[in-house]
């Protein structure tokens, strides 16, 4: 049950991520019926690994890119080569530096907005 908690939460927040920032009539309508109610516990157990390593990979693009001036949505491959240490495929961690240097950018106009 917690595992089914998490990934709704985790794919609700990636929905509402790719979608900040839009006008409402430009947004993507993201949605997927998710059950992990039949799954057998090793496919939970490989949906939260995936996850976590996700998350970690994210964390290293965004100590990356923090101090960068410009920030690309899209992480050039000078950036993205750096990450080595994974199982992830080439276009997961591109997904994922996209989504690094999103949380980057909203960060940085958040401390503008705030100053």
């Amino acid at each position: 049950r917690n595992s089914q908690c998490l990934l709704r939460t985790l794919y609700k927040d990636l929905e509402r991520r790719d979608n900040l920032g839009k006008p409402k009539s430009d947004r993507n309508i993201l949605s997927a019926k998710l059950s992990l109610h039949f799954a057998n516990q090793n496919k939970i157990a490989l949906l939260i690994i995936f996850f976590i390593e996700y998350k970690r990979v994210c964390q290293k693009f965004v100590d990356m890119i923090w101090d960068l001036e410009d920030l690309p949505s899209l992480l050039p491959i000078e950036i993205t080569s750096q990450i080595i240490d994974t199982g992830l495929s080439k276009r997961m961690i591109q997904a994922c530096g996209k989504q690094a240097s999103a949380i980057v950018q909203n960060q940085v106009l958040n401390r503008l907005n705030q100053n």
